[in-house]
């Protein structure tokens, strides 16, 4: 197969994933079956590295996924506008948004990770790092021309999603879900949903969301049905 050939193929798989996934859920709506996970990553890196001309190293090398051009590459993909999650600094970093829909990813960030680094966030409880995808998209418009990575097929900027809610165990009313689970929403001890991280939390049936200290700025973790009443750690 030829790499445009391999692009179409992997495209229309993703297609046909999304679409079963989907019914799946209309027969069992209590649970989610979203592709995601190393799933994700791989289809994700994948279809960057034909995309960017990039050859991959082995499933099992750390930190970096592949090179182009003398240049290691670290690639990371999301399906929301929630957080990136890093363990280190790359040399050079990709970060695409996985079009479900049309079977093909959009450019959120392409340039050093020098760039991005000094941005990220600690998560103790974790051990990693995270940074927002709308400071990601903003840092991509301060990238030169000549420090980014050329794509060999045309690949469209990422425009931004609109931001859903997520089932979960906890069944707050519609409206009080809605506002919960909302990026930006800010809850009476003064902690901000900085919005979901697309992976699950550390209670049963929960995703983790990111927070915020509006008091002292510390970014942390949380279940979807802590939203409304957690403390900041940092603070208490």
């Amino acid at each position: 197969m030829t790499d445009q050939e391999k692009i179409n193929f992997i495209s229309g798989k993703i297609k046909e994933i999304n679409a079963i996934t989907s019914e799946i859920e209309e027969v069992f709506p209590e649970k989610s079956f979203k592709m995601d996970g190393i799933l994700i990553g791989n289809i994700v890196e994948v279809l960057t590295a034909h995309m960017y001309g990039i050859t991959l190293y082995k499933q099992s090398e750390k930190t970096y996924d592949g090179e182009v051009g003398g240049r290691k590459v670290q690639i990371k993909g999301t399906q929301g506008n929630g957080s990136i999650v890093f363990r280190d600094e790359p040399d050079y970093l990709l970060v695409e948004y996985l079009d479900k829909e049309n079977g093909t990813i959009q450019e959120i960030y392409n340039g050093p990770g020098s760039l991005v680094w000094p941005f990220r966030s600690y998560v103790p409880s974790m051990n990693h790092y995270t940074i927002r995808v709308n400071k990601l998209r903003e840092l991509d418009e301060t990238v030169a021309d000549e420090e980014r990575i050329k794509a060999t097929v045309p690949v469209q900027k990422f425009k931004g999603q609109k931001q859903s809610i997520v089932r979960s165990e906890f069944k707050p009313s519609k409206s009080k879900e809605r506002k919960t689970l909302v990026e930006g929403y800010i809850n009476r001890n003064n902690q901000e949903n900085r919005g979901c991280l697309n992976k699950p939390g550390n209670h049963y049936n929960q995703v983790a969301y990111l927070l915020h200290c509006n008091c002292c700025g510390f970014e942390y973790e949380a279940n979807g049905c802590d939203v409304a009443i957690r403390k900041c750690p940092k603070c208490m």
